[in-house]
């Protein structure tokens, strides 16, 4: 039997569909275009991010150098603006949690986790310690 999953909360993502996903319809609420990620960064070679509680939009917003869908540690984070930070909150990167494909923790867990293939407690790990029924992550394009 598979993972029992709430109504809110449906999805569960492969890698692929975590990097491309619905890529002609934004307004699909399973919408990635990370594997166009490169196009975002900025000309001082930082990413400015976003992650975001879909579903009251509470977020923390950070810029980093590294690219999370290909790094497995974070360089270049500089926070923005901080919703919450607990669990070795420092930016994303490529998981070591086989919960979940990115996470933003440094602590062995996978809070603040995006592209999940497992549930924590029928919810995604989002900001710490919330559980969260929809995550965004925002690559906002500066100059």
């Amino acid at each position: 039997m598979g993972p029992l999953i709430p109504p809110n909360c449906t999805y569960l993502w492969t890698y692929t569909q975590s990097l491309a996903l619905n890529t002609g319809n934004p307004a699909n609420d399973n919408y990635s275009i990370l594997h166009r990620i490169t196009d975002f960064k900025n000309t001082d070679g930082k990413y400015r991010l976003r992650y975001v509680n879909g579903v009251n939009g509470n977020a923390n917003e950070w810029r980093q150098t590294s690219n999370f869908t290909t790094a497995s540690s974070v360089s270049g984070y500089q926070t923005i603006n901080l919703y919450k930070s607990g669990a070795g909150w420092g930016g994303l990167r490529l998981t070591s949690h086989n919960s979940t494909w990115f996470d933003g923790t440094n602590s062995g867990n996978w809070w603040f986790a995006a592209g999940v293939t497992t549930l924590y407690h029928g919810k995604y790990p989002g900001h710490y310690p919330d559980k969260l029924d929809k995550v965004e992550i925002w690559v906002l394009k500066e100059n």
